[in-house]
């Protein structure tokens, strides 16, 4: 007899872009595309919020798959948009599972964050949600103004206890204001995005070894500037698959699929890609070593990209040590949907669609040791048009504030040690980030510190009912150049945040969080002005 209790946690994340200030997940020369088997890719930074349930016998299980496998068979997603954990024990009850989440908080310069979702779920039969989250500032200083919404909805039947088909919808709405410098006003950019998507799923690995995932998704994304002779628009498909075979208890062989089109309009050079993606690969694990070999195909038009994909783990190689050799990829495009997330300033009408292709080759080496676990990763990372942003100039456009899509091949060592120490009460999770730019590339590099740093800690007290996090965040300093090859040095800072959220009850909880506390005046981005000191506070509602 089983009972699922199912938690949603609902994620309060925005980009660095969005709060600009937001520095404690800045992005990194290593960012990991994770994939998952609904397929489903987003570009947001997670904040964690814990979540409590009743003490019992539990192993995390997610129910969409009702598998008792110790395989894990859910990719971990970058961003889980309203993903419930489920918990079993040996008992069952037939009921319906209704979930729901409501949060809404306010801060400096009229800072807005609020949103809900709610959940419904009965057992292979359906499952259903709808998600939206809302930030935006208001301030006398037009050149603050921002604002993200996005919204989900979904719907899935359960055509079998193994089998899923489901349908999606979602969009979001992105707006920044910006300084014309000559004309002495402001300019507003504004990315509209609407889409859907497919899924189907099959699971009967516990009995025939057999697991298949498919994703179709499409959208449209539309530019506004109040500039602009015309409104560009994009329009993106994009299919993934995946299906995983069991070999024997100790193997499996595994391939995903993905094609994926994008085509531009309303520009002077419409442009249209197509990418297919192949990675076929093979897996072995017992006692204590793990082994995956296998290739990645990336047909991109003519061009053509072939990389090893090998990741060998060897825990408790002496005492605790463990070891693992692996290697990393991730692919984009320089198009309007890869982009706008990381930098909404950029001018689309004068960027060309390129394949853009990251390979690392790592070693890295662990001790856990009780509560301590220390860790060091050496990476060579070369890049095929790695993405930079040029200011514009003012003499051109009016405006510094907007950017240019530069591109250039280069390579890098990076070496980044890290350690994490975790108890019932108390956590800690500290990073560092140095990384060697080759061929004397350094100087090309915008907007590329060659140091960074995070920390991050926890304590839990009162009977986990009041959670304390801070936030410590470094980065060194970097370039910024215009078109006109005019270059800058922008100065090192430290961003300190923190967040305290009280749960009054199983149901109500309320939450104060900060960042940039020390109200430095940096910018991540040449121009473009962070939010200063921010702070919020707001409550919390679950039913």
């Amino acid at each position: 007899m089983r009972i699922y209790i199912t938690i949603i946690a609902l994620l309060l994340s925005q980009s660095l872009i969005a709060q600009t200030t937001d520095t404690t997940s800045l992005t990194t020369e290593n960012v990991k595309v994770i994939k998952n088997y609904e397929a489903n890719i987003a570009t947001a930074i997670q904040q964690e919020i814990q979540v409590d349930y009743k003490p019992q016998k539990t192993t995390t299980q997610n129910y969409r798959y009702t598998t008792d496998s110790e395989i894990n068979l859910e990719y971990e997603p970058i961003d889980p948009n309203i993903r419930p954990k489920v918990y079993k024990s040996d008992e069952h009850v037939d009921r319906d599972i209704k979930d729901a989440t409501v949060y809404g908080a306010y801060g400096i310069m009229n800072t807005i964050k609020a949103g809900g979702a709610y959940h419904y779920y009965i057992e292979d039969w359906i499952e259903a949600g709808v998600r939206v989250d809302h930030f935006s500032t208001r301030s006398p200083e037009q050149i603050y103004n921002r604002a993200n919404t996005y919204g989900q909805v979904y719907l899935s039947y359960y055509l079998s206890p193994r089998t899923k088909i489901g349908i999606e919808g979602n969009g979001d709405n992105l707006g920044r204001e910006i300084d014309m410098a000559i004309t002495d006003r402001y300019g507003k950019i504004k990315y509209q995005r609407l889409g859907g998507a497919l899924n189907f799923s099959h699971n009967s690995f516990e009995k025939s070894g057999f697991a298949f995932r498919s994703k179709l998704s499409m959208d449209r994304l539309q530019n506004n500037y109040s500039n602009a002779i015309t409104n560009p628009s994009e329009n993106q498909l994009d299919l993934k698959s995946n299906l995983l075979k069991k070999i024997n208890d100790n193997s499996n062989v595994e391939v995903d699929f993905g094609y994926y089109n994008s085509s531009q309009a309303n520009l002077v050079d419409n442009q249209s890609i197509t990418d297919v993606t192949v990675r076929p690969r093979v897996s072995y694990k017992k006692s204590n070593l793990k082994i995956g070999i296998g290739a990645e195909y990336i047909g991109v038009g003519e061009d053509k990209f072939m990389f090893p994909l090998v990741d060998i783990q060897i825990n408790q190689l002496f005492n605790n040590l463990g070891i693992r050799l692996y290697t990393e990829s991730v692919y984009s495009r320089t198009n309007m949907h890869q982009i706008y997330q990381q930098n909404p300033y950029y001018i689309i009408n004068e960027t060309e669609v390129l394949p853009s292709y990251q390979r690392s080759y790592n070693l890295s080496i662990m001790y856990p040791y009780k509560n301590w676990t220390p860790s060091i990763t050496v990476s060579y990372n070369d890049y095929d048009n790695d993405v930079f942003y040029l200011n514009t100039s003012v003499f051109t456009y009016d405006t510094e504030s907007m950017f240019m899509v530069h591109t250039l091949d280069r390579k890098e060592i990076s070496i980044t040690p890290s350690f994490t120490y975790q108890s019932e009460s108390f956590g800690i999770d500290w990073r560092l980030d140095y990384r060697h730019f080759l061929d004397d590339q350094g100087d090309n590099l915008i907007y590329r510190p060659k140091l960074s740093s995070d920390l991050k800690m926890h304590q839990y007290v009162f009977d986990d009912k009041l959670r304390l996090t801070q936030m410590l965040s470094f980065v060194g300093e970097r370039f910024s150049q215009s078109e006109d090859s005019l270059e800058r040095r922008l100065e090192p800072f430290v961003d300190f945040g923190f967040k305290v959220d009280y749960m009054a009850s199983d149901f109500f909880s309320v939450f104060a969080e900060g960042v940039n506390l020390l109200d430095q005046d940096y910018q991540y981005y040449y121009n473009i002005e962070n939010l200063g000191r921010q702070v919020w506070g707001g409550i919390t509602l679950r039913f």
